[in-house]
């Protein structure tokens, strides 16, 4: 199985959910490498300040399992952003 990416919008303004899937392959190096480096990291992610943002629950999927996480908008990049669609 070939590393992937399932990403869920919540919140913003009119609290529009959304949901995407990106494969790591088709994501830039740069882009890769920031998300590998969210879901390495050992303390809790800040939230982001305000109200109505957006909140993307990512989880990675690869052979040796999944691992999920919640990422405020301004650290997601937005190649990863724009592959969400909303749903209604």
């Amino acid at each position: 199985m070939a590393e992937r990416f399932i990403i869920e919008r919540q919140g913003g303004l009119a609290g529009l959910k959304g949901r995407g899937t990106v494969d790591a392959a088709a994501l830039d190096e740069k882009d890769r490498e920031a998300l590998q480096e969210l879901f390495e990291r050992k303390k809790p992610l800040p939230r982001d300040a305000g109200a109505d943002r957006y909140i993307f629950t990512i989880t990675r999927q690869s052979e040796a399992g999944s691992k999920t996480l919640e990422v405020p908008e301004t650290l997601l990049p937005r190649s990863v952003a724009r592959a969400v669609k909303d749903q209604i």
